[in-house]
């Protein structure tokens, strides 16, 4: 009986023109319907508010002549979706208030068909996301910095360096395999020093022969030797108030380590064929995967300018001794490749991740990248599975996963849930894992669950400094 009453009341209500008006004008969310010539058939007051018009003056008005100054582009969109009568889904704007305040707005769009003509009619929805979108611009800082990713403490260490570095012109060395971000550290360096509007010149030293370094770096005159037709600026002039970053320095040879000595010691450089001194103002940064006090033993680098070079020296670590970084790495990549190939995978499943957890990245992050890549090619679902990804990375053998290893991955577990308070949903999260999965490991594992657990009250948590804020 009272449900018949409430569905009586709700056919009245809707029925009657007053009451439907309410309703719709008292929805936060902005509603807008217009026509396929891109007339405003209606609008809510808070549309009305985004286009800065009141109902009245918008309706009947092409949608371009209300909103072009607030929805800049979106015509376009709107136009398309019309044609090819498919809603547009997960459109965000940015939409300036008079006031110049800044705000994000979702555009999520469906068709309405006229029984009375065959026009259709497209309904827009304008969703104000501003909040949402700070928390996850928050929340994907939290593991990155600059272009760098990663939450393992040791990459957290060389954030602080680098922060440090950065305010000085102190030459610097960065140390570490090769694929492990070296490039990414040295911009980043650069990005955060006072040349940072200045250039950022990248010189691989290993991909060119002795002479045609030498000119790469320092530039040459007309008619130094065959081949130069005409002068040519080097890259140290190029850098000139910016920095300059010579990647794969163990591997120049010993005759230019002089010229690069005195460009350290007195910032000054010659061109070949041309003895007159130039001075060059660049700030230099180093990266190398060898061991350059080896090369020093056997006489193929010189000590004055290892020092020269390791005035401050960081040394990345590999993938293998990160493994907490591998889940929000894989994000970031498959975020990257998404936008990259216009695909909408959402995440690798438990296999592929425990076959990452092992495998011992020998190529580091470039590899890992490259194996997401890779699967990207393959997969046409939205889960990558252990079909999509490389041979040698299924065949990964027990032997490969040590002890240290399975140590490190309890320490991460067991952090997590000490973060989460023990909520176990939480902590999956933060893993990037399901519920099951977590399970799975804490049993195997051997992580018994803390005394004060989720199913412990909150005011016991709260005694121990362990309660997590939802």
């Amino acid at each position: 009986m009272k449900k018949s009453m409430f569905k009586n009341d709700l056919q009245i209500c809707f029925s009657r023109k007053d009451c439907f008006e309410i309703i719709f004008n008292s929805v936060k969310e902005g509603i807008l319907v217009i026509n396929s010539d891109m007339l405003i058939l209606n609008l809510n007051k808070a549309a009305a508010e985004y286009g800065g018009v009141t109902r009245d003056r918008a309706i009947g008005k092409v949608f371009s002549s209300v909103f072009k100054n607030h929805f800049r582009n979106i015509e376009i969109d709107l136009k398309k979706a019309f044609k090819k009568q498919g809603p547009v889904k997960g459109l965000s704007i940015d939409y300036f208030e008079k006031n110049g305040n800044q705000k994000k707005l979702m555009i999520k769009t469906a068709f309405l068909a006229d029984t009375e003509s065959s026009d259709t009619r497209m309904v827009i929805l304008f969703e104000d996301i501003t909040e949402l979108s700070k928390l996850r611009r928050k929340l994907d800082q939290q593991y990155k910095f600059q272009s760098i990713i990663g939450k393992n403490k040791k990459m957290q260490e060389i954030y602080w360096l680098i922060e440090r570095v950065a305010d000085s012109d102190a030459t610097t060395l960065i140390l570490g395999e090769s694929g492990t971000g070296k490039e990414l550290a040295a911009q980043a360096i650069h990005e955060k020093s006072r040349r940072a509007k200045k250039a950022f010149v990248k010189v691989n030293c290993s991909a060119l022969s002795e002479s045609l370094l030498e000119s790469e770096l320092f530039g040459h005159v007309k008619g130094a030797y065959t081949d130069a037709i005409s002068d040519r600026i080097g890259r140290f002039q190029l850098a000139d108030k910016g920095t300059i970053f010579l990647d794969e320095i163990g591997d120049i040879s010993l005759a230019i380590q002089v010229k690069l000595l005195r460009a350290l010691q007195e910032g000054v450089i010659e061109r070949v064929g041309d003895p007159t001194p130039m001075h060059v103002d660049a700030r230099i940064i180093c990266a190398t995967n060898k061991d350059l006090k080896k090369l020093i033993n056997n006489n193929l680098f010189r000590e004055d300018l290892y020092y020269r070079l390791k005035i401050i020296s960081m040394k990345l670590p590999p993938l293998r001794e990160r493994k907490d970084d591998i889940v929000p790495l894989v994000t970031h990549f498959i975020k990257k490749y998404n936008l990259k190939t216009g695909k909408n995978i959402l995440s690798i499943n438990d296999d592929v991740l425990d076959l990452f957890m092992r495998y011992p990245w020998k190529g580091n992050v470039r590899e890992l990248e490259n194996a997401i890549e890779h699967a990207f090619v393959l997969c046409r679902s939205k889960v990558i599975t252990t079909s999509h990804i490389p041979v040698e990375i299924k065949e990964i053998k027990n032997d490969y996963y040590p002890s240290e290893e399975i140590k490190d991955e309890k320490k991460l577990v067991e952090s997590a849930l000490i973060k989460s308070g023990w909520n176990k949903s939480k902590a999956a999260r933060a893993l990037g894992i399901d519920r099951t999965t977590l399970w799975r490991k804490t049993k195997e594992m051997g992580i018994k669950e803390h005394p004060l657990s989720e199913n412990n009250n909150q005011e016991k948590l709260f005694k121990h400094n362990i309660f997590v804020a939802t």
